[in-house]
């Protein structure tokens, strides 16, 4: 059987494909000669065991529990898009309001049950959309989840359904 890759919880692309510990000192060698800056090093990348997310304030509904999940790496994965400024604050661990679970959905009829069970839905990865609350600064009171779905956008990409209520 062989390995399944897994993609990257706090950056672009999967776990182990980036440029190796060698590597990366060699780069930030390279950019400390070119800016006349000592204090270049690079930064130790990030293990989903030293991230201390907080505890899921709620549990997924009975109806999607099969389909549902709220593991902390699926959480840490859902925490924030793919923006450079994204990568950034997951690199430096701060995943202070990841989802509370995870769903995925394999069918029509579960991302319908997924639908009926979270009420509104923000089609836009979460990050802003007009009249919303940007999904990473809803804060503490805020219920949230996310939903991959087997279906794709017509550009290849997974469409993505996020839930997210602020109080007030």
């Amino acid at each position: 059987m062989r390995p399944v890759k897994r993609r990257s919880f706090w950056g672009w692309g999967y776990e182990g494909a980036g440029p190796d510990d060698a590597a990366r000192a060699r780069l930030a060698q390279s950019l400390a000669e070119r800016f006349a800056r000592a204090d270049l090093a690079p930064a130790r990348l990030p293990r989903i065991e030293e991230i201390a997310l907080p505890v899921p304030r709620t549990r997924a509904p009975a109806a999607l529990a099969a389909i549902a999940s709220d593991d902390p790496w699926e959480r840490a994965l859902h925490t924030y898009g793919r923006s450079y400024r994204d990568a950034v604050r997951a690199q430096r661990r701060d995943f202070a309001h990841p989802p509370d679970w995870v769903a995925f959905p394999t069918s029509e009829a579960e991302v319908a049950d997924v639908l009926d069970q979270l009420g509104t839905i923000s089609p836009d990865g979460g990050s802003f959309s007009p009249g919303r609350t940007p999904f990473s600064e809803c804060g503490p009171r805020s219920l949230s989840c996310v939903a991959h779905s087997p279906f794709c956008d017509g550009w290849g990409r997974d469409l993505v359904l996020f839930h997210s209520r602020c109080a007030p």
